[in-house]
């Protein structure tokens, strides 16, 4: 869990001191909440999104749920586990369980918080009301510090209606991506 240790206010792209998280029981200030400190990072987020912790992840989602953002550590001394063996888990693990998933093709790396992440996407269709919708997922996975007692495994997983995801990709989830900071 998380809870704010230090409040300030924030402009989301971090120009200003930023409202500090640490591991605890979680608070969210709404009307101050724009950057999250998790365990070994911190991570700008819109204003208006909703935020709930998990024990090594946070979920922030927007547009009542349309817009999903979920940024995770777990330890990983010696980085014993790679960075493309945790995404491609995470693919199969969605392709074992969703209906009609489809590889889609990506760089298979990119540079987020000065590290080189591997990165993977797929698509499914999920199906409520009689109503079918197409989801986007990408997953990106890294070790930091690379190779040490200390590493851990980072994860974010962000995901849309496949119409939507160029937009939300620009609107958001890269400026989200662009904020991720190691500490």
């Amino acid at each position: 869990m998380l809870r704010p240790i230090k409040q300030q206010d924030n402009k989301y792209n971090g120009s200003t001191p930023e409202q500090v998280y640490a591991p605890l029981n979680f608070e969210i200030e709404k009307e101050k909440k724009n950057m999250l400190r998790g365990t070994g990072y911190s991570i700008g987020y819109p204003k208006d999104w909703t935020v709930t912790p998990g024990d090594h992840q946070v979920t922030f989602m927007g547009a009542g749920g349309l817009y999903t953002f979920i940024a995770g550590a777990n330890p990983n001394p010696g980085g014993s586990v790679d960075a493309n063996t945790v995404a491609s888990k995470a693919i199969a693990a969605a392709k074992a369980t969703k209906k009609n998933p489809q590889t889609v093709p990506l760089p298979p790396t990119t540079t987020v918080g000065s590290d080189r992440w591997v990165q993977k996407s797929i698509s499914w269709t999920e199906t409520s009301g009689g109503q079918s919708t197409n989801i986007q997922v990408v997953i990106i996975s890294d070790n930091h510090p690379a190779a040490s007692a200390t590493t851990q495994n980072f994860i974010i997983v962000y995901a849309t209606e496949k119409s939507l995801f160029a937009t939300a990709n620009t609107s958001y989830f890269q400026p989200m991506l662009q904020s991720f900071k190691f500490t």
